[in-house]
């Protein structure tokens, strides 16, 4: 059964993506007005949320899930994320185009791939929380109170990356690197910290 949830976590994300690349597609070709970034922004991570925790919210509504259901639909959600992003990781895509050739031992590749591996790891534990939360309400006794909080807290975090791609932000520089995964940890871990309140777990 968890091999079924983990399934259904990992198609559940591809379909969220199709239909975050169709809305993105959709909006910038029916706005006619420029908007500020930080209004993109927020707008791609409402949609964002809406597609990814929707989805799962529907899929806890139509077939009876446990905790550990829940858990297993996170962990194929970011794993599936994690074979997309993975080929342009090792192809070394995620360094920035110098020009030169790339030494594997670079302080450059080394901090590189320290980003990468902290980055997935936050993202992980954010689709473990983010959906757990969302079942919670679903399916537990958080009602409306753990959805909400799950969809914004997610929405928070989906606009932040958002604007920090509308802004070109370098994010291999250490002073843009660190703040955004700490901000990133934090809603995580508030996110966790809900999940495990709301579910009756304490603290």
């Amino acid at each position: 059964m968890l091999f079924h949830w983990l399934l259904t976590g990992a198609a559940a994300w591809a379909v969220a993506v199709a239909l975050k690349i169709a809305g993105d597609v959709a909006f910038q070709r029916g706005v006619t007005v420029q908007l500020r970034d930080w209004v993109t922004a927020v707008l791609s991570g409402v949609w964002s949320t809406l597609c990814e925790l929707g989805l799962a919210a529907i899929a806890f509504m139509v077939w009876p899930a446990t905790l550990w259901d829940a858990g297993a639909f996170a962990l194929g959600a970011a794993s599936m994320e994690m074979l997309v992003l993975l080929p342009a990781a090792l192809a070394g895509g995620i360094e920035k185009k110098t020009g030169k050739r790339k030494d594997p031992k670079s302080p450059m590749r080394v901090m590189t791939w320290r980003n990468f591996t902290i980055e997935r790891v936050i993202a992980l534990a954010g689709h473990l929380g983010s959906r757990v939360l969302v079942w919670v309400g679903v399916a537990g006794t958080g009602g409306i109170g753990a959805v909400g909080s799950a969809f914004g807290l997610y929405t928070l975090s989906e606009s932040l990356a958002a604007y920090g791609e509308a802004k070109d932000w370098d994010w291999l520089k250490p002073r843009v690197m660190w703040p955004f995964l700490i901000v990133q940890t934090l809603i995580v871990a508030g996110t966790i910290w809900l999940a495990i309140w709301w579910s009756g777990a304490g603290l």
